[in-house]
C-alpha cells in the first residue's frame, strides 16, 4: 500500500448531528480533521482534509461521545500524491453510535440500478 498523503471527509449530517468536531484514528493516532467548509449539526454539510504523509495501517471515522450521530452521507478521498491516482470511495449512510467507529480503509461494496 503506498503512503497516503492526504485524506479528504466529506459528510452530510442528518437529522442529529455530532456534538464532536470531526475527528479521525489514524495508526492509532486520534487527529481532528480541520474543516475548510460547514459543519457536523443537524442538516449540515462538511468538508475538510489532513495531510497524513503515512502509510494507513488503519483509519476510522471517530463517532460522537454523548448521543447517535446520523451520517447520511461520507464521501473519502484517499490522495496518494504522484505514485497512484487518489481513491475516491462513498460510504453512504450509517448512524454512528457514541464510541463507534467507521472504518475507512476498508472500500464500500459497490452499489449499481438493476
Amino acid at each position: 500500500m503506498p503512503r497516503i498523503e492526504t485524506i479528504r471527509l466529506r459528510i452530510v449530517t442528518g437529522a442529529r448531528g455530532s456534538d464532536q468536531p470531526v475527528r479521525i484514528r489514524f495508526n492509532g493516532f486520534e487527529l481532528p480533521v480541520p474543516p475548510t467548509s460547514g459543519g457536523v449539526a443537524a442538516g449540515a454539510a462538511f468538508d475538510g482534509s489532513f495531510a497524513l504523509r503515512s502509510m494507513g495501517h488503519s483509519c476510522t471515522l471517530l463517532g460522537p461521545k454523548a448521543a447517535p450521530w446520523d451520517v447520511e452521507s461520507l464521501q473519502v478521498t484517499f490522495d496518494y500524491g504522484p505514485v497512484q491516482p487518489a481513491a475516491e470511495w462513498d460510504f453512504g449512510r450509517r448512524t454512528l453510535a457514541p464510541g463507534e467507529e467507521w472504518n475507512l480503509l476498508e472500500e464500500p461494496p459497490k452499489t449499481f440500478d438493476v
